[in-house]
C-alpha cells in the first residue's frame, strides 16, 4: 500500500509539473482597416510619370497604386476627407475631393 501512495504521489507530482511547464499562450490579430485610394488609368495607357499627391503630400509615382494589378499596393490614409492630385509633365489631370471611411476602397479613374 505504501508503494502504491508512493507511486501516486509521484505521478501526482510529474502531472502538475508538466503542467505548469506548458505556458499559455495567445494570438493577437491586427486589422488595418484605414481607408485605401488606388487608381485606375484607360487600357494600353502606361502609369509612369503620373504622380500621386493627397492632401498636398506627395506618394510618388501612380505605378504603385494601380488598381487591379499583382504589385499595387493602394496609398493608405486616416478616415476623413481629402484632396487627391495626379499630376503629369507638370499639369495636373485629376483634381477631386473625396471623403473616406474605415475600411472604404476608393479607385479612382485618370483620363491621360
Amino acid at each position: 500500500m505504501k508503494a502504491f501512495n508512493a507511486v501516486l504521489i509521484a505521478l501526482m507530482t510529474v502531472l502538475m509539473l508538466a503542467a505548469c511547464a506548458q505556458s499559455a499562450t495567445q494570438v493577437t490579430t491586427t486589422v488595418d482597416d484605414r481607408p485605401r485610394i488606388a487608381f485606375e488609368l484607360p487600357e494600353g495607357t502606361s502609369a509612369n510619370g503620373y504622380q500621386v499627391v493627397i492632401d498636398g503630400i506627395e506618394y510618388g509615382d501612380m505605378s504603385q497604386y494601380l488598381a487591379g494589378t499583382r504589385s499595387a499596393s493602394a496609398v493608405r490614409v486616416i478616415t476623413g476627407r481629402h484632396v487627391v492630385e495626379v499630376w503629369y509633365n507638370g499639369q495636373r489631370k485629376l483634381s477631386r475631393e473625396i471623403f473616406l471611411s474605415e475600411g472604404d476602397t476608393r479607385i479612382l479613374k485618370v483620363t491621360p
